[in-house]
């Protein structure tokens, strides 16, 4: 498997997660804690495996403070891994991408969960 899809899968499994939780608040139910719990665990492990592959395929040597930054702050390690592995001055284009890929979740996070919150509505 390549990093490209393992982006794939975490989008995916995103838009799933999303459309439980749109499902969930239509039938105005509160996400069961184990569903919480299961969704982040897989999303931080499939960004953290996304990382490795990456870093491997670039032969970018990984600290384990960054190991430990991509799985429990992501937000803030993964841009700073995409600096610190990108050329020297070619930092701009990969960071493009990864908002682009961003609002590419967020999109579809937002169409998955009404999509989950209509289906919600047709059963209930």
């Amino acid at each position: 498997m390549n990093a490209r899809n393992v982006l794939i899968f975490l989008l995916i499994l995103s838009a799933l997660i999303n459309g439980v939780n749109g499902f969930f608040d239509a039938r105005n139910f509160q996400a069961p804690t184990w569903f919480l719990l299961t969704s982040m665990f897989l999303l931080n492990i499939t960004i953290f495996y996304w990382y490795r592959l990456d870093s491997i395929q670039r032969s970018f040597k990984r600290s384990i403070w960054l190991n430990i930054g991509v799985i429990f702050i992501s937000l803030i390690a993964i841009p700073s891994y995409i600096l610190l592995r990108s050329e020297r001055g070619a930092w701009l284009r990969p960071f493009v991408r990864m908002i682009g890929y961003i609002t590419l979740l967020f999109v579809t996070g937002i169409a998955c969960g009404i999509a989950g919150e209509m289906v919600g509505k047709m059963v209930g």
